[in-house]
């Protein structure tokens, strides 16, 4: 009897263990995001008022590596190719496949709207992003 119950529990933990890792990973990629709300808004802001994308170099935008700590390792602020303006985070997960992935944020200046993407598989990341 005893084989069998330590036989249940190792099958329990065999199934526990990979989704408590993928909820554990995807809470800190959703908190990636979310550290980027004010960038989101100040990126919003500077383009209503200027006519144009932000980029590192002007006033008011924190340095790169300024959001180290909140599951990012750098965000960097512009326009991208497609000529939305835009976030780039890399993502810090320490141990994690998904160490060092990107995050992207763009805003269209024309609808307003943000759209979020990135490297990691869509099971960590935050359901806009997804896709």
């Amino acid at each position: 009897m005893l084989v069998v119950l330590v036989a249940v529990a190792g099958l329990l933990a065999a199934i526990a263990m990979p989704a408590y890792h993928d909820y554990t990973t995807r809470s800190k990629v959703t908190g990636a995001v979310a550290a980027l709300v004010p960038l989101k808004l100040q990126v919003e802001e500077f383009a209503e008022q200027n006519g144009r994308c932000p980029s590192a170099n002007d006033a008011g935008f924190p340095a790169a590596h300024a959001f180290a700590g909140d599951g990012l390792s750098s965000v960097n602020i512009g326009r991208f190719e497609v000529g939305t303006c835009g976030i780039e985070a890399s993502l810090s997960v320490p141990g994690q496949p998904i160490d060092g992935d990107l995050l992207w944020l763009e805003y269209d200046r024309d609808s307003g709207r943000w759209q979020c993407g990135g490297e990691s598989p869509d099971k960590v990341l935050p359901t806009p992003c997804q896709g």
